[in-house]
């Protein structure tokens, strides 16, 4: 089951890029030093497909390994409250901003799902938070919805 379900998933992926990509294309590129709208997401598909070919590849020419999935280690619990997060976090990230949003995002899955310390939590909050507005507010000047704040 394991070399079968890795090709068929690294083909889904890869079609999934391919049309990624194309549809980026229709929204326009621009360039690096002037980003398009379908630039990051062509970035992103670009970079899943060469993840898919490598996955396809790899599987095809490696020799085959046993990997047994095991229902019972798998934890639904935490697959389930990320995936909370993540439908709260496009809830208000309009309302509170990318900031305040992406940070409590970051704290709430450091913290409250994988447990790590509040210091731990909270740093690598402010550190994504803070470095990826950095990256596409000032570096790429793309607009991120801003809070009630102002940032």
């Amino acid at each position: 089951m394991g070399r079968r379900a890795d090709l068929l998933s690294g083909a889904i992926l890869l079609a999934c890029a391919v049309g990624l990509c194309f549809r980026a294309g229709t929204l326009g590129l621009g360039h690096a030093g002037d980003p398009g709208p379908g630039f990051t997401i062509f970035l992103a598909a670009a970079l899943l497909g060469l993840f898919s070919v490598v996955l396809i590849l790899s599987t095809l020419w490696l020799p085959a390994k046993e990997v047994q999935v095991q229902p019972e280690g798998i934890r639904w619990g935490k697959i389930g409250l990320i995936l909370l997060s993540l439908v709260g976090y496009g809830l208000v990230l309009t309302r509170m901003g990318f900031v305040l949003s992406t940070f409590f995002l970051v704290v709430a899955l450091f913290k409250g799902i994988e447990g790590k310390k509040w210091r731990v939590a909270v740093t690598c909050g402010a550190a994504v938070a803070l470095g990826t507005y950095a990256v596409f507010e000032l570096w790429l000047q793309a607009r991120l919805p801003r809070g009630p704040w102002g940032f």
